[in-house]
């Protein structure tokens, strides 16, 4: 709830924010009904808890349901599985409480609308189920993130998110759901914008032959660079060398003791030594440092000293606001 708190602190229309995650607390519900938000849910225990809050049904809170998705001919761990969705249902029935959207997300780093539409069709059934189940007057369908970079080779012009909505927007017209809801699609934009807008500043530590491979080490690592495995960043030098013969292809390595501490290749780049420094792309959103405290903040630090369990650190302060707030009242 802390992205969310921040979020509506700073002008953010409540109703348009929408609380996603596999690990809300009960504290996070509440606070969330509360709030006015739309709270994604992503398991049946969590739609319990939430028709649990004592007079929910006079809160009217909003609901929307996160469907798993196929992966590798398995159901994701995130999301309500076919069967669990009817549970899920069920429950929202017995309790008063309307579902008002869903929600699935069908990947990462993707450059094409061919598994939205997919997806959407394979959904077609629950989501003219549910719109005429509830009613209500206008049912979110949030296709979720996981677009890839804006600088990435998208299957289409748009960037990729925008060419999603298109997409699946046209697939519902196709479907001509039998449904009594308005029916709004909402997409998840936010790394694929924002993570072209930083690069990590790395120096190039030594240089090695392995086979036909020639390897860079560098001083930072895949406990920066979380995506570093995962996919290609662009990788240019802070003063591009001068020109060669010939292009030298590296590979990335970082600082970490384990084989897949890797970065990637470096094309193109001829001439890198002990010393250079190179500039690492598209690392703005998960792939930053302090990404993993989004969700909660970093815990305080306890250990023994002198015999004594003390306190080291307190809790991680997430928003400079906070942190600001506190010396001024400190100071009063």
């Amino acid at each position: 709830m802390d992205e969310v708190r921040m979020a509506i602190s700073d002008g953010c229309d409540s109703t348009r924010v929408l609380l996603n995650g596999p690990c809300k607390t009960r504290e996070d519900l509440i606070a969330a009904v509360h709030t006015g938000v739309l709270v994604q849910v992503d398991s049946v225990s969590e739609i319990r808890r939430i028709c649990s809050i004592p007079c929910i049904a006079d809160l009217r809170p909003r609901v929307a349901l996160r469907l798993s998705v196929l992966r590798d001919g398995r159901w994701s761990r995130f999301g309500l599985s076919p069967d669990e969705y009817f549970a899920a249902v069920y429950e929202c029935e017995a309790a008063g409480v309307p579902i008002v959207g869903l929600h699935f997300h069908c990947g990462s780093n993707l450059t094409s609308a061919r598994l939205h539409a997919g997806v959407l069709r394979m959904f077609a059934p629950i989501l003219e189920d549910l719109s005429n189940r509830f009613t209500p007057g206008e049912l979110v369908v949030n296709i979720g993130g996981g677009f890839a970079l804006t600088s990435a080779k998208n299957d289409d012009p748009l960037r990729a998110h925008e060419a999603a909505a298109r997409c699946v927007v046209r697939v519902m017209r196709d479907l001509r759901l039998n449904t009594n809801a308005t029916l709004r699609v909402a997409v998840e934009p936010g790394r694929s914008l924002v993570e072209d807008c930083a690069a990590v500043v790395t120096s190039v530590v030594d240089t090695k032959v392995r086979g036909s491979e020639n390897l860079i080490l560098v001083d930072v690592g895949t406990n920066v660079i979380r995506s570093g495995q995962e996919r290609q960043h662009p990788v240019e030098p802070l003063i591009p060398a001068a020109s060669a013969a010939s292009a030298v292809i590296y590979r990335l390595y970082g600082p970490n003791c384990f084989e897949m501490d890797t970065l990637g290749v470096v094309e193109s780049v001829s001439g890198v030594g002990p010393g250079d420094v190179l500039l690492v792309g598209g690392v703005r959103a998960y792939d930053m440092a302090t990404s993993f405290a989004w969700s909660r903040p970093l815990p305080s630090i306890w250990g023994i000293v002198g015999g004594q369990v003390t306190h080291v650190a307190r809790r991680f302060c997430e928003d400079p606001r906070d942190a600001s707030r506190e010396k001024t009242q400190g100071a009063g």
